[in-house]
């Protein structure tokens, strides 16, 4: 893990393995399942500044499985990621500050 980085919880072949909460320097925070130093299976990641998080499942540190993603704007989008993108081939749903919702599919973010 990088330099300035507070890692707390399981260890196993000198790396973080199981369950864990990790602090980086950056200000952001991860709590929940880590596989050879890196983000797997599920937990919550704030982002730096704290305003904006993810609650879901991740594969190799970036989000990817059902997840729901909450931004500093107060939208919050449910659904399916793949390789830290909205998955295009699952729905999701995206409620916007003003109540409005989106419910379909993105392709390549969008």
């Amino acid at each position: 893990m990088p330099n300035g980085t507070t890692y707390e919880g399981e260890i196993s072949k000198n790396m973080a393995n199981g369950m864990g909460r990790c602090w980086w320097p950056d200000g952001s925070f991860y709590e929940g399942y880590f596989q050879d130093n890196m983000r797997n299976r599920k937990g919550e990641y704030v982002f730096p500044g704290g305003k904006e998080r993810y609650l879901g499942e991740f594969l190799d540190n970036k989000r990817s499985g059902e997840g729901e993603m909450r931004y500093s704007d107060g939208t919050v989008f449910k659904g399916f990621w793949e390789n830290d993108m909205p998955s295009k081939s699952e729905e999701c749903e995206e409620t916007y500050p003003n109540g409005s919702k989106y419910v379909g599919r993105y392709m390549d973010g969008l």
